[in-house]
């Protein structure tokens, strides 16, 4: 299978690139690995956020957003 990569943009918590499939269309993939810490993680949710107002084609977000769903979820650290 013949695949091509296309990198858009690269920062130290994300690759953003577009992905082309030979005989498909392209689409385009950003690859996370956030920060544990809040004011980070909230400057590339910024940035996710800039990127999804450019794109109309297909786009796959993946990787570890260090998100947290409850208080529960979390081991170590500041309970808040």
């Amino acid at each position: 299978m013949d695949i091509n990569v296309h990198l858009i943009k690269a920062d130290f918590h994300f690759l953003h690139m577009q992905v082309k499939e030979k005989d498909m269309d392209h689409w385009f993939l950003t690859v996370v690995y956030a920060s544990s810490r809040e004011h980070e993680r909230r400057e590339i949710w910024n940035q996710i956020r800039h990127i999804a107002s450019t794109i109309s084609d297909p786009w796959l977000v993946m990787g570890d957003f260090n998100e947290i769903a409850s208080p529960g979820e979390k081991k170590r650290g500041n309970a808040s």
